[in-house]
């Protein structure tokens, strides 16, 4: 790596490290701290995993994040998982909760309609009495 390679990385670095910094400062949900996390290292990334340098110790840190990255993949795969599988909890709830609802409200509905017709039968008949 030149000089002047290492100078615009340094500067890139000093862009996304305020970038960043500004996007998690102003997260105020963990879903938007998760996602100003995941741009960083989206625009950090390509330099350090695939970097053609022949330097030693550049090759272990890239080796080492690789590492930290898969790790933190399956992390983040098991957390959408268990993100799923309540999104999935939480909608049969609803619905078992509306068929129950609707099934009681067609069930007043049937016993008013039974209701109306015996009401109206018993009033023909006290009609026809009189």
């Amino acid at each position: 790596m030149t000089a002047r390679v290492a100078h615009n990385r340094l500067r890139r670095v000093s862009v996304q490290r305020a970038a960043f910094a500004t996007a998690y400062g102003r997260a105020r949900a963990p879903v938007e701290r998760l996602v100003a996390v995941v741009s960083g290292l989206r625009a950090a990334l390509p330099a350090t995993v695939t970097s053609a340098s022949s330097s030693p110790s550049t090759k272990s840190v890239a080796a080492e994040v690789a590492r930290r990255l898969d790790r933190a993949a399956d992390d983040l795969a098991d957390l959408l998982a268990e993100v799923h599988t309540a999104q999935e909890s939480a909608a049969g709830v609803v619905i078992r909760r509306r068929a129950r609802s609707q099934s009681r409200k067609d069930q007043s509905d049937a016993d008013s309609a039974a209701d109306s017709a015996a009401d109206s039968a018993a009033d023909s008949a006290a009609d026809s009495a009189a």
